[in-house]
């Protein structure tokens, strides 16, 4: 995506993560888990927090049916173009976000989009990353929910 030029010219893997193979160690991860350890495979969620949550949504595009779930958290929204990675078709993704309201760094509301942020890239708006998953899995009978506060939530959103 183009967004992603403005940093080093160059769309390049390993501007925001690790220069590994991370998602197949993940893999490798678990199924040394499984093999040592009594695990519920159906019950296996992943989780992340800003750089960890951008991670969750290339698992989630790159592992569909791996996992029971996942919730990425702390501004660790997708580049702008990364729906483009999503497969066509597989097992639906049960996905979750949690954004702060008053988050200036990489806002839910995508307001880093209207230009150029601190960082180079653009991310994608939180309701329109919902929006994507729920097309992904086919779901016609509901708009992405956002969640106000609940107990001692202050300025939080869940999507």
């Amino acid at each position: 995506y183009d967004s992603c030029k403005a940093k080093k010219g160059s769309c390049h893997p390993c501007d925001w993560t690790t220069c590994y193979d991370d998602v197949g160690f993940i893999q490798k991860l678990l199924q040394s888990v499984q093999e040592k350890l009594c695990v519920d495979r159906t019950r296996v969620f992943a989780h992340g927090c800003s750089n960890g949550a951008m991670f969750v949504h290339e698992l989630a595009q790159k592992l569909p049916g791996v996992f029971a779930g996942a919730v990425a958290s702390c501004g660790g929204k997708p580049h702008l173009g990364w729906e483009s990675n999503i497969p066509s078709e597989g097992p639906p993704i049960a996905m979750a976000t949690i954004v702060g309201n008053m988050d200036t760094v990489i806002p839910g509301d995508g307001t880093a989009n209207e230009s150029q942020w601190w960082d180079g890239y653009k991310y994608t708006p939180e309701e329109e990353v919902m929006k994507i998953y729920k097309g992904y899995n086919k779901c016609t009978n509901s708009e992405p929910r956002r969640y106000g506060s609940g107990l001692n939530a202050k300025n939080m959103t869940c999507w």
